[in-house]
């Protein structure tokens, strides 16, 4: 059994062996919390969209990924919140093609993000050129 493994499993063990059951009021407190971080990650991400700094693309698998997590974090804690159906609306309101994305990632070996411009270059080729503009202005100075 891995680390990981062994960790959850203590975990859910501690959570069974509560003398009183986490209250229901708690419960519910922490699910809304869940879902209004969600949202909030979701809108951030549709922002960074709308203001061209990443692609629908990755904003979605971004959002993906978070919210993956809290799908754990609330089985582990043993909530019960509609995040998975949340969540499938709000990657899909960023990028109406998600499934496809997804498998494209999945189906390249070894999966990665492409990062490149809108026009064509690649970020490292960027951030090259970037530097090089920056070492000459300071030849100059």
């Amino acid at each position: 059994m891995g680390m990981r493994e062994a960790q959850r499993l203590e975990l859910e063990v501690n959570l069974k062996d509560l003398k009183h059951p986490i209250p229901e009021a708690f419960r519910k407190s922490l699910a809304a919390q869940l879902l209004d971080e969600l949202r909030g990650e979701a809108k951030n991400r549709a922002h960074s969209v709308a203001r061209g700094a990443e692609t629908a693309e990755l904003a979605a698998t971004m959002l993906g990924q978070i919210g993956w997590g809290f799908l754990r974090a609330a089985q582990i804690i043993g909530i019960d919140v509609p995040l998975q159906a949340e969540l499938n609306r709000l990657v899909h309101d960023i990028d109406p093609d998600f499934e496809a994305h997804t498998i494209a990632r999945w189906s390249a070996r070894p999966a990665s993000l492409a990062l490149q411009t809108t026009d064509g270059l690649r970020a490292d080729d960027v951030a090259q050129a970037a530097a090089n503009t920056l070492l000459s202005r300071l030849r100059e100075l």
